[in-house]
């Protein structure tokens, strides 16, 4: 992941701010609406009389593409979802105006819900944040090891930024879909291992342009042995996938990626087919 993230705020009746992440491309902004609580939100009946109003649901089973399907069909002015999930990708296609909250902050959400019989809450939408702590983090599809095919070779190498990344993207395929309108852009939000590799290949190519003698494996190893295990809150780099316990080799691999480092690494090792 990175220390970039895109938000929405929620502003309860009571005046206490929340934060969330969103996607949503849209110009709403909304001003003191009924909020209410509707769980998983998969009851379409109880979703029809919310018309109007923002519901909070909580995706307790894993299934919060399928809320967030259920909820874009309905006339609810907006959505809070209380899930882990930091990937937003399918947020795009869909165009809801909707954040996503932690946990913690869902329960604050609901406990408002819970004691305000007339409960309210705005909502705005498109704010950027940089340095958002912590950072990076090995993320939910990160390729983990041991390879299958080659256990006994320690995989993987090493770890990239994967996650929301701003990408080269075809203008005859749309970007996102908001309400009837196509948007076409030369650049959109991707996420996967196909994001993390060319970050580590433009590294590699730039080290092979600073050292034109250093072969594929000493280009590695310069990667590898200057990478950072630590986020910027100075703590172990996090698993995501594991309850944001600190990633094992077999998940960070020798650590993130520091390019400045590995211009200088001080010590390289090559490897030779002997050596394998």
């Amino acid at each position: 992941t990175l220390d970039r993230e895109f938000r929405g705020s929620l502003v309860l009746g009571n005046g206490v701010n929340i934060f969330g992440l969103s996607l949503y491309l849209g110009n709403l902004s909304i001003h003191q609406a009924p909020i209410v609580f509707l769980d998983s939100c998969d009851d379409l009946k109880a979703l029809e009389n919310a018309k109007g109003k923002i519901v909070v649901c909580d995706d307790k089973s894993g299934v919060l593409e399928d809320q967030v399907s259920y909820v874009g069909s309905s006339n609810v002015v907006a959505a809070v979802f209380i899930s882990s999930t930091i990937d937003l990708s399918f947020f795009i296609q869909n165009g809801s105006a909707a954040i996503v909250v932690n946990p913690k902050n869902g329960e604050i959400i609901k406990a408002y819900i819970k004691n305000n019989s007339s409960a309210n809450a705005s909502m705005e939408f498109k704010i950027t944040t940089l340095g958002t702590k912590p950072a990076p983090s090995v993320d939910t599809y990160s390729s983990r090891g041991p390879s299958n095919s080659c256990p006994f070779v320690l995989k993987p190498d090493i770890t990239a930024p994967g996650t929301s990344i701003l990408a080269a993207w075809a203008q005859s395929l749309p970007v996102a879909f908001f309400g009837s309108q196509n948007l076409l852009n030369n650049f959109n939000f991707l996420t996967g291992t196909s994001m993390a590799c060319p970050h580590v290949a433009g590294v590699g190519a730039l080290l092979k342009g600073a050292h034109p003698d250093w072969s594929p494996a000493t280009i590695r190893s310069a990667i590898m042995t200057t990478s950072n295990i630590f986020d910027n809150t100075k703590e172990l780099i996090k698993d995501i996938a594991h309850g944001y316990k600190p990633a094992s080799p077999l998940a960070l691999g020798a650590g993130h990626i520091n390019p400045n480092n590995a211009l200088d690494p001080g010590l390289v090792y090559d490897v030779g087919v002997q050596d394998y």
